[in-house]
């Protein structure tokens, strides 16, 4: 697909003939793709007429940013105040089948607003803002499927009113990405990206509480198979519904670059506080079986965790705080089963303490079926008491198991077990003999890793995290005390003599 930069400014002379060359130039280019159908434009301002612009315009043309900027601020609906943010990195949400990434975005400040565009702050007009912000979605599978962008929708933790994108105070007739991608009901061919503009326009109130929570997100719904699949699911097999956190200012910016290059379990894609690393390793061990299922443990991280305020009361029973485990896998299968990968356990023993895998930190959602010739990769964690950590795990050897179940809902898993029931006199009797073997034979299959740490930081005695440095002039501060100590026991001993 050919992604091309355009712009037309509403009642602004100025812009008119940048646009018309930049129409005349593109034409020829823009003929030769055919993924996506010429949409013509509703509307045409008299000045476009005059100048002789065509009086079709693509959409797929994506402007540079800056022409969109300058658009929307010389709109004359609209009085802007001072730009409250702005930022040039690439935040990223990479799921099963897709990615969707917000590359740039600004956030201005607007000071009132004609009236058509009430509804476009939820008829808020107190220091109210504009969000403009360029995306990109991808499809990394090898499927076509089709993204609802018209749900990608703008909130924050204590929101009651969500913000969609908004067409009415987008500035230019092309590079509207959701005009894009609905062009084609959001159809995406395997492995191709659309990119575009996003505007959202927040409220007074909403503007307030993002800027005090310094971040806000928007809330990423997975794509269709096809068209006749309801939108708006939590989950389906093409992924979960899940926040896209951005920033609003540059130390939560900092944090959210940060978080992208961790685990992505729950507690970090829903930001529920912070996460210090103190050990993490990218092993990419592969576990086989004779059933044709591998499980390759990817990664693993150790971190002290903070929890915020408001996520406190989940780990309210951890009085000295508390460490997350998280471990990445990818489920391969190549047997002759269904398999249910998020549904099987993991867990974890240490000096000989066996700690199951926390539900409550997952992000997927259970009864997820994988079929063969499928792949899936899998994020499981564990909450681990500081204390007990500090004193009995610090330091050892991780042994961990993963157990993966299989799918005895499927028709294909069931396929040995009905095997056994035939036409013969006593049919009865063959059913109760395919119902024992089911009993027995469908069950789960299990995988088991060994890992050691590397720590970088260490928890001492008085639960605080210290660095490595810190650490071993402790221990060395503890082996002369011990060494000092040894002279007097030797002659207590043999004066007792």
């Amino acid at each position: 697909m050919l992604l091309f930069s355009a712009f037309f400014l509403v009642g602004c002379d100025s812009f008119g003939n940048t646009y018309d060359d930049f129409i005349q130039n593109s034409a020829s280019e823009i003929e030769q793709s055919s993924q996506l159908t010429q949409i013509r434009s509703d509307e045409l301002v008299e000045s476009e007429v005059e100048a002789g612009v065509d009086e079709f315009v693509d959409t797929r043309l994506v402007p540079e940013q800056s022409m969109v900027e300058s658009a929307l601020l010389s709109r004359e609906d609209i009085s802007f105040g001072e730009p409250i943010f702005s930022i040039q990195e690439r935040f990223v949400q990479k799921q099963q089948t897709f990615e969707v990434s917000i590359d740039s975005f600004q956030m201005f400040a607007v000071e009132d607003y004609d009236a058509t565009l009430e509804n476009e702050f939820n008829f808020d007009n107190n220091d109210a803002s504009i969000i403009l912000m360029h995306a990109t979605i991808t499809n990394t599978s090898n499927e076509t499927f089709y993204f609802p962008i018209e749900e990608l929708r703008l909130s924050y933790p204590s929101a009651t009113i969500h913000t969609y994108p908004s067409a009415a105070l987008y500035p230019m007739e092309s590079g509207n990405l959701a005009d894009i991608l609905l062009a084609n009901s959001g159809e995406m061919a395997p492995q191709t990206a659309v990119e575009g503009f996003l505007v959202y326009g927040v409220g007074g109130e909403a503007t307030k509480d993002i800027m005090d929570l310094e971040s806000f997100y928007l809330t990423v719904v997975p794509p269709r198979q096809n068209l006749s699949q309801i939108v708006g699911l939590g989950s389906n097999p093409l992924g979960e519904e899940l926040p896209l956190y951005l920033p609003t200012t540059g130390e939560t910016a900092e944090q959210l670059l940060l978080n992208m290059t961790y685990i992505q379990d729950r507690i970090t894609t829903e930001m529920w506080g912070t996460k210090e690393i103190v050990a993490a390793q990218q092993l990419d061990k592969t576990e086989r079986i004779d059933e044709g299922i591998s499980v390759t443990l990817k990664r693993i991280e150790v971190s002290e965790f903070e929890p915020d305020e408001e996520y406190e009361e989940a780990f309210q029973y951890f009085m000295y705080g508390q460490m997350i485990v998280s471990i990445e896998y990818e489920v391969t299968n190549e047997s002759d089963y269904d398999v249910l990968p998020i549904d099987g356990s993991a867990s974890l023993v240490i000096n000989g303490d066996e700690i199951r895998d926390d539900y409550i930190l997952i992000n997927e959602l259970y009864g997820k079926s994988l079929k063969p010739g499928q792949s899936y990769t899998v994020v499981k964690s564990f909450a681990l008491d500081k204390m007990s950590y500090a004193e009995n795990w610090q330091g050892n050897d991780y042994y961990i198991s993963v157990t993966i179940p299989i799918d005895d809902t499927s028709a294909d898993s069931r396929l040995e077990a009905s095997d056994l029931i035939k036409e013969d006199e006593d049919p009865t009797l063959e059913a109760d003999e395919a119902s024992d073997f089911m009993e027995t034979a469908l069950t789960e299959f299990f995988f088991e890793f060994t890992w050691t740490p590397e720590l970088t930081a260490f928890i001492d005695d008085e639960m605080n995290l210290i660095s490595q440095e810190e650490w071993q002039k402790i221990q060395a501060t503890n082996e002369e005390s011990s060494e000092e100590e040894t002279p007097d026991e030797s002659i207590e001993s043999s004066e007792e003599e």
